[in-house]
């Protein structure tokens, strides 16, 4: 099962860049951030075989789509070189995002299945990125 839950939202953020010498430099960002979005567990379903027996036989899965919320921070420190003019300022960095997600509905009287709470979602990882100024 693939689940896409796009989400959209507003994003608000600081940075800071401090030059270690006349090439090197230090930044870090740090946004908080607000979104909405549907999780649809229908849409995204792929079956390689049949598809399972549905268990809410009589009618429509009442969870098969439903609106959820999240917020949470992003965090970027990165260390970069400006080889001088004319050639890309290149930066590494980190990436951690925890997001808090909910969903905010319920399906016929019946609440979404899964933790009535609030769930934690982090992302982290390694960037690389290259930025010509011209």
């Amino acid at each position: 099962m693939n689940n896409v839950t796009p989400f959209h939202g507003p994003a608000l953020g600081v940075g800071i860049s401090l030059p270690l010498n006349d090439r090197v430099f230090v930044s870090a960002n740090m946004s908080a951030l607000y979104m909405i979005g549907v999780f649809d567990a229908k849409k995204n379903t792929r079956y390689i075989s049949d598809p399972p027996p549905n268990p809410f036989s009589g009618g429509d899965d009442p969870f098969e789509k439903s609106r959820m919320q999240q917020f949470g921070l992003n965090l970027e420190p990165a260390i970069g070189l400006n080889p001088g003019e004319g050639m890309p300022i290149i930066s590494l960095g980190l990436r951690f995002q925890w997001l808090r997600v909910h969903f905010t509905e319920t399906k016929q009287g019946v609440e979404v299945p899964g933790p009535s709470d609030w769930m934690n979602d982090y992302l982290y990882g390694v960037f690389v990125s290259a930025v010509y100024v011209f």
